[in-house]
């Protein structure tokens, strides 16, 4: 089931208390904002267990658990400055949790929607763009020097 407001889950490396949805709940779960048991914020990423998966998503929940828990091995083994720490990963209820850094901020989507919106539709100016995208090069670059790295992608 997923969580929701005000739930407190019990982890391997502590108890966190779910505080809100950030985004929109997926077909494989959802992501939330939490805070850990000395108070500080937290990421916790949910994916719902077999019987959702295989009766919402039409995938194979194995192929889908395995990748999850690859990430969040990945996540939890890494010590890189420019990827997302991960400090517990568990399982409750057939559901899979992973609990990461919060990172206080906005992503590329909201920075390119308010500069839109501030500068009259104009789009960022090459000197703008060209350090941004120097920057999402070197983390991709670092992703790939992880073992077992996964990268994903969301189109629109």
């Amino acid at each position: 089931m997923l969580l929701k407001e005000n739930d407190v889950i019990n982890g391997k490396t502590g108890t966190f208390q779910v505080q809100a949805k950030i985004g929109s709940e997926s077909a494989f779960g959802a992501i939330f904002k939490a805070l850990d048991d000395a108070g500080n914020p937290v990421v916790i990423k949910q994916l719902l267990g077999a019987t959702h998966i295989s009766q919402n998503v039409g995938m194979d929940y194995d192929y889908v658990r395995s990748t999850f828990e690859r990430e969040a091995k990945i996540l939890l083994e890494h010590n890189n400055p420019q990827i997302v720490k991960a400090y517990d990963f568990f399982d409750r209820d057939d559901d899979l949790f992973v609990v990461m850094e919060f990172i206080n901020g906005e992503d590329l989507d909201q920075v390119l929607i308010r500069h839109i919106d501030e500068n009259n539709d104009m789009p960022f100016s090459e000197e703008e763009t060209v350090p941004i995208g120097i920057e999402i090069c070197n983390v991709i670059h670092s992703i790939h020097q992880l073992p077992g790295q996964i990268q994903r992608e969301r189109c629109h």
